[in-house]
């Protein structure tokens, strides 16, 4: 979508700039992957730690506020 595309840049500089790792999954090619974690609108943020869900942003954000999203949990 649009707003995801958009979220691209930020995502990358984010990937690049701290140690959280940055996956992106196109939901209409993986749509059970979408249920499984709840994806009912584009963009949807998921944040792990240790291999868990732990927070969750629906809609466009911005750059900042997922690097303050990554700084309150990789503490």
């Amino acid at each position: 979508c649009g707003a995801c595309q958009r979220m691209k840049p930020h995502l990358e500089t984010i990937a690049a700039e701290t140690d959280a790792t940055v996956l992106t999954v196109d939901i209409e090619s993986h749509l059970e992957t979408a249920i499984e974690f709840g994806a009912q609108s584009t963009p949807t943020f998921v944040l792990f730690v240790n291999g868990q869900p732990v927070k969750q942003l629906r809609g466009a954000q911005t750059e900042q506020s997922l690097r303050d999203l990554v700084g309150r949990y990789n503490s």
